[in-house]
């Protein structure tokens, strides 16, 4: 492919739809705020950390089992493009 082969870059308006970063440019003091959160909520918990599910370095998983073995379970994954943030800042999701 040559220089004048390769594909135009989508218009700015089409970017921001898929870029979150470039659509709100306070994204970062909300990121801190759910980063925050997580660790407030993560001292009043009983909760395992990193437990591997495979050999990739991000192939862990945090545990917060319910106070009630009866409860049912809650499985959250967070996708975040699977290349930006941190499952870290999602413990405040209750």
């Amino acid at each position: 492919m040559t220089v004048s082969d390769k594909p135009a870059a989508p218009p700015l308006s089409l970017e921001a739809e898929y870029n979150i970063r470039a659509r709100h440019p306070e994204h970062q003091s909300v990121r801190d705020g759910w980063a925050a959160a997580s660790v407030r909520a993560k001292a009043g918990l009983d909760w395992r950390q990193d437990l591997r599910y495979g050999d990739a370095e991000r192939q862990t998983l945090d545990l917060f089992p319910a106070r009630n073995a009866e409860s049912p379970l809650l499985i959250f994954t967070h996708g975040g493009y699977w290349r930006s943030n941190d499952k870290a800042n999602y413990t405040n999701l209750h």
